[in-house]
């Protein structure tokens, strides 16, 4: 008992981290609430991943047709394709007009303006 009692006198000193731990509502408080916050964002991980596996075998939805349909998927692919060739068209065009004459007057005023506004100088 006498063991006992040395060492609960020994917790109770000020300076030892077990009385630290015990005294300071501070720490204790900032590690509840992070233990909340993270209970929540498992919640929240939780319900998403679900949506997502519901989602995923339901072939009616958007995911659950590009997991299950392989001619939507294959379909999908040529879009994106599509759509990252014409990007690039779309680039080379741009770079042309900047150098037509109906257009190299105001392509030249929107590059001082940037120049302008990157540098922070006013008119």
């Amino acid at each position: 008992m006498r063991n006992l009692n040395s060492f609960a006198s020994r917790l109770n000193q000020e300076g030892t981290l077990a009385n630290e731990l015990v005294t300071d509502t501070v720490v204790f408080s900032s590690i509840r609430e992070f233990s909340e916050r993270l209970k929540q964002i498992a919640d929240t991980t939780l319900f998403v991943v679900t949506q997502l596996k519901t989602s995923s075998t339901d072939t009616t939805t958007t995911l659950g047709v590009l997991m299950h349909d392989r001619t939507e998927g294959a379909r999908l692919k040529v879009t994106l394709k599509n759509l990252e060739s014409s990007s690039k068209k779309l680039d080379k065009d741009l770079e042309a007009a900047k150098h037509s004459w109906p257009f190299k007057k105001g392509f030249k005023k929107m590059e001082k303006e940037n120049a302008r506004d990157s540098t922070g100088l006013e008119n």
